[in-house]
């Protein structure tokens, strides 16, 4: 009985519950999407199964790609579980707008090595070979 005379004013979860012209709408509450690519740790820290850690490593490693060109690449983040990138992902649009080109012609070797995808041997390689070509 109590319940009854309470009911207009409780919102339960599943429900939005809106006044518009003295009409109650039921709506589902919109789901939470950031851009991975745009985001900050702090952002990141409110999906489930993602603390503090996990947060500043998938920044960390956008960062060094210069941005992530697909969703796939959260399995290369160290210690990022496959159960919490399937939780995450429904969450996450991807802005490839927001990747920076990353200047290799600029670079030094030891620079071009934090790049997640060279090796050290790769990136002296990369290097050797724009100088042997300039002398052309």
């Amino acid at each position: 009985m109590e319940y009854q005379k309470l009911k207009p004013f409780i919102a339960l979860p599943d429900t939005l519950i809106m006044k518009s012209n003295n009409n109650v709408l039921n709506r589902k509450p919109k789901k939470w999407v950031i851009s991975i690519n745009g985001c900050s740790a702090d952002s990141l820290e409110k999906l489930k199964g993602i603390g503090p850690v996990l947060a500043k490593r998938i920044v960390a490693f956008r960062s060094k790609l210069g941005g992530f060109y697909s969703l796939t690449q959260l399995n290369e983040v160290y210690g990022l579980p496959a159960e919490t990138i399937e939780i995450i992902l429904p969450h996450l649009i991807l802005d490839t707008t927001q990747i920076k080109k990353i200047k290799l012609n600029e670079m030094g070797a030891d620079e071009m090595a934090k790049h997640p995808y060279l090796s050290n041997n790769e990136a002296k390689a990369i290097v050797s070979l724009e100088i042997n070509t300039e002398s052309f």
